[in-house]
């Protein structure tokens, strides 16, 4: 696996609970349509399952699977509830009993969404953890509507990192910078594929325009720490010594231009008598000018001391 992807999955971990419980961001107009389906099955739930989404939302995930466990009692077979339940269940230490909730899930309504939430269990808990049956899901769950869904191509682009492909990862990145190119986890999986292309500087602006979207400032330090920052720093200090060596070999040039004007002039200001006698102003100001450009050159020379020294070391 290539050594920068070693370095920085454990940080696409940090993105778990996002895409896990919603966090991300959830969509009020398909939350309408889940609250009006539920109402139909049960009126009087529809504020408790609220409740308890609004506390999985929170992190608080006690209480969301307290508050579902009311509704699942009155709704049982609303697959909606089954798979945040589920995936609650397996977050709180029971991952197959919230397998089987995905699963039942799935059995009544397969959904993209209902493929994401057992693909979800498949990929993250220990003793269950199936990366490739994961990956399944998630292909099967693109082919049905809402398929694309971020947190779908988030979770696939994750499996892809972790299974050293890099050309899958690229497309998944490509397919959600399309189709999401204001999310916070398409400029952090932009960030990851420039760095694995080892384009430093467009990887370390792509983690802090993920940043300003929202990422944990964690999950940035840890990216940056993973070799970015420090790459990017040597690349300006290389530029910028570039800069610094033609600044230096322009003022080089520069002195010998002047140095071969004034060498012209005195020869012709000799050829001509102009250095006689009678001419000692011209002698006097091409003097001051020797005397000036000799000095400007002592002080170029302890200037270009350093400049050299860092030559040979670079």
């Amino acid at each position: 696996m290539n050594t920068f992807l070693k370095n920085i999955l454990f940080t696409t971990g940090l993105l778990s609970s996002l895409t896990l419980f919603g966090q991300n961001s959830r969509d009020a107009a398909k939350e309408e349509q889940i609250e009006l389906q539920l109402k139909s099955i049960d009126s009087t739930v529809v504020a408790i399952f609220k409740q308890g989404t609004s506390a999985m939302d929170e992190g608080n995930l006690a209480l969301a699977d307290s508050l579902y466990t009311l509704v699942l009692a009155k709704a049982p077979d609303f697959d909606p509830l089954l798979r945040r339940l589920g995936a609650i269940r397996a977050e709180l230490g029971n991952p197959y009993g919230g397998i089987k909730l995905c699963e039942k899930a799935v059995q009544i309504n397969k959904s993209a969404y209902n493929l994401l939430a057992l693909a979800n269990c498949y990929y993250h808990y220990e003793g269950y953890k199936d990366p490739d049956k994961a990956l399944n899901l998630l292909i099967e769950a693109q082919s049905l509507p809402n398929g694309n869904d971020i947190d779908i191509l988030a979770l696939k682009g994750q499996i892809q990192l972790e299974q050293n492909n890099p050309d899958g990862f690229r497309n998944t990145t490509h397919t959600m910078q399309q189709l999401y190119p204001a999310e916070m986890l398409t400029h952090y999986y932009l960030a990851i594929e420039a760095a694995n292309d080892k384009k430093w500087s467009t990887a370390e602006s792509e983690i802090l325009l993920a940043k300003q979207l929202g990422l944990q400032e964690e999950a940035v330090q840890d990216f940056l720490d993973s070799g970015v920052g420090s790459r990017v720093a040597r690349k300006k200090y290389a530029i910028g010594l570039v800069w610094v060596v033609i600044a230096w070999a322009a003022g080089i040039l520069l002195l010998f231009i002047v140095g071969k004007a004034l060498s012209n002039i005195t020869l012709k200001s000799i050829e001509n008598g102009l250095l006689s006698d009678g001419y000692n102003r011209t002698g006097n100001s091409l003097r001051s000018l020797y005397k000036s450009l000799i000095n400007i050159g002592g002080v170029y020379y302890y200037i270009s001391l350093p400049i050299i020294i860092l030559l040979v070391i670079a």
